[in-house]
């Protein structure tokens, strides 16, 4: 057997192998790109397409577990570098971390080449990265395997000098970036931050929105909600509640805003760092670059696998990038436990780079700290960030306890998490209350002519899979209604030009959305579409049924991965007619009754706010 290994882009492959792979004189061979998932085969010069190959939910859930423990087997070699804890493949992010994509690369390359094993033919595989090449020739070259790749040295070169030069780019107008935005923050709020240093503060670490404050100088937490009114309440002596928020889009209005709030302390991120906090963070990340490289175990098991040598690779590569925005926060947590006597600190919790870098800067000055973290909004089985190894339980950065939105988040981070049950528990949906004032909507009667299926996409580019899975079903299926509501921080547009494509052509039977409340979308549709958002849950409670568009990532994006009612799944180059056939042939009794538990799902995935669920925030 020989498998033909080609790093071309995805733009390329199809003319690739077209040219130079399925044309030859063989007969029988398959190929296999990394980038689309596709897998063909070609027996006596008929293709034959496989369709996507992708991993069962028992896989999923196997493999979550051992990237879990991978990870903390990493940490654990380097868990005195405070730089480790604030790098990419350190924080399990589903966005930034390489990781999730190395290893679906080489999962589903074993599953080719397996594939091709049993029926004796030859494999291409084209789009792969460095590290899945080594992978590939680490566990399969043998007398009966032959690994052609052309071009070898500059592969590997191309690979290397293209990720050095992102990383030095990208760190260089990091730097320079917030340089500048920590003059502009600083100008915009005005003035220094006037607390009495000797009053006990209550910190509370948030992010802040425009539609945060209202003309009346009030502000509402975008994710901790009245939290601070619970807190006045029952706050005893002279403790002083102080937020700090760090702004996105219009941030330096927010900023002004602040300055003229009612009965509340909320002050910017960056009046805590000063520009000798941005220098040393820089010198301390090129140092850590320049002579501490990522200390990888000599062993990795991965579904019977070795994989040390291939993850050593990528963390001399990209894993090695550290999101400078957030490897700051270390220097501001020092200067925050330095100024002020901190008698506890609630953070958002979602195990990204700030919150172990804030809690690292907290504890090297108050090691004693009581830190809180609250899961403020969906917990996916991507989200592996929040789920901490048994190797990592004692030495990684995070939270003395947890606060959930519910049982069911406190479940799941349970089940996959070593962190310590009893300091794990429910307590409510602070920014989703409103879901509550909502009514179940009414079945409507509605027929194939005026089927509306609203498509909600994330502020992500990898959404932009699902865009084109609406744009293709709307043109095959011209009697089915589709409306697209993109996320504020991407939107229709921006979509192409994030990964330099012009605008795509919109069949006459899609609207781009333009209503301001999500709700609203919800209410004129009969079916709501997505991948990864939030939104889903919003329509559950509305009392709307779903249907998942499976992507097939390594680990499932979607916020109710582990919810199967009222709930269908669509993958690339399915139709959803069929799905959508049968949501509109369930009957008004099933109807009803699937309509009902996903209500008492969404109940139990964000509680109520109550005297109960509150408590767990009066007690910290």
């Amino acid at each position: 057997m020989e498998i033909f290994i080609h790093p071309a882009t995805a733009r390329k492959n199809q003319e690739f192998l077209d040219r130079r792979y399925l044309q030859k004189s063989k007969e029988n061979c398959a190929y296999f790109d990394i980038d689309s998932l596709f897998f063909r085969i070609k027996f006596s010069s008929e293709y034959n397409d496989i369709g996507i190959l992708s991993l069962t939910n028992e896989e999923r859930e196997s493999i979550l577990r051992e990237y879990i423990d991978i990870i903390g087997n990493i940490s654990y070699e380097n868990q005195s570098l405070k730089e480790w804890w604030s790098t990419d493949i350190s924080s399990k992010n589903r966005s930034l971390s390489p990781m999730p994509k190395t290893i679906h690369g080489m999962l589903l390359s074993v599953k080719a080449i397996n594939y091709c094993k049993k029926h004796k033919i030859d494999l291409c595989v084209t789009g792969l990265s460095w590290p899945i090449v080594i992978f590939i020739e680490d566990n399969f070259k043998s007398e009966l395997v032959k690994i052609i790749l052309k071009n070898r040295f500059f592969f590997r070169l191309h690979y290397k000098v293209l990720d050095e030069i992102k990383i030095w780019v990208n760190f260089s107008k990091s730097v320079i970036s917030y340089l500048l935005n920590l003059i502009r923050a600083k100008k915009a709020f005005g003035g220094s931050v006037n607390f009495h240093s000797g009053d006990p503060v209550f910190l509370i670490k948030s992010f802040t929105f425009l539609n945060s404050f209202d003309p009346d100088n009030q502000y509402k937490d975008p994710f901790f909600g009245n939290l601070v009114k619970y807190l006045k309440e029952n706050m005893e002596g002279n403790t002083r509640i102080v937020t700090i928020s760090q702004g996105f889009i219009g941030k330096y209005k927010c900023y002004k805003k602040m300055r003229s709030i009612k009965g509340q302390n909320i002050v910017p991120v960056e009046m805590f760092l000063s520009l000798i906090d941005i220098f040393l963070a820089a010198l301390s990340i090129l140092v850590f670059w320049a002579i501490k490289p990522i200390k990888i175990p000599d062993k990795l098991i991965l579904s019977g696998y070795d994989i040390s040598s291939p993850i050593r690779e990528l963390s001399l590569s990209s894993s090695n990038s550290i999101p400078f925005g957030d490897y700051v926060y270390y220097y501001m947590g020092r200067r925050l436990a330095k100024q002020f006597m901190l008698r506890s600190c609630l953070l958002t919790y979602e195990g990204n780079h700030w919150e172990k870098m804030f809690i690292l800067g907290l504890r090297s000055v108050n090691p004693d700290l009581n830190i809180v973290g609250y899961q403020h909004s969906v917990v996916p089985q991507a989200a592996a960030g929040v789920f901490i190894s048994k190797l990592e339980t004692d030495i990684m950065p995070h939270p003395d306890s947890i606060i959930t939105t519910g049982k069911t988040t406190s479940n799941i981070i349970k089940k996959y998490s070593f962190f310590s049950g009893s300091k794990i528990n429910p307590g409510c949906a602070l920014r989703y209350q409103y879901l509550y004032d909502i009514k179940p909507l009414r079945r409507k009667k509605i027929l194939d002519s005026n089927c509306t299926i609203l498509v909600v996409l994330e502020g992500l580019i990898e959404a932009i899979d699902l865009l084109y899975y609406a744009v293709s079903q709307a043109n095959k299926l011209p009697n089915i209604n589709f409306i697209i509501r993109t996320h504020p921080v991407l939107p229709f547009d921006d979509f192409f030009q994030s990964i330099g494509q012009k605008s795509i052509e919109i069949p006459k039977n899609i609207k781009i959305s333009d209503v301001k409340l999500v709700l609203d979308d919800v209410r004129r549709c009969d079916i709501v579409l997505y991948w990864g958002s939030t939104v889903a849950l919003e329509a559950l409670m509305m009392g709307t049924p779903l249907i998942h568009f499976d992507r097939g990532d390594l680990f499932s994006n979607d916020p109710l991965f582990n919810f199967t009612y009222f709930k269908w799944t669509v993958k690339k180059g399915l139709s959803i007619n069929r799905v959508v056939q049968d949501i509109l042939n369930i009957s008004d009794k099933e109807y009803f009754n699937l309509q009902k538990k996903g209500i008492d799902y969404i109940k139990n995935y964000f509680y109520k706010t109550g005297e109960e669920n509150i408590k767990p925030f009066l007690l910290i």
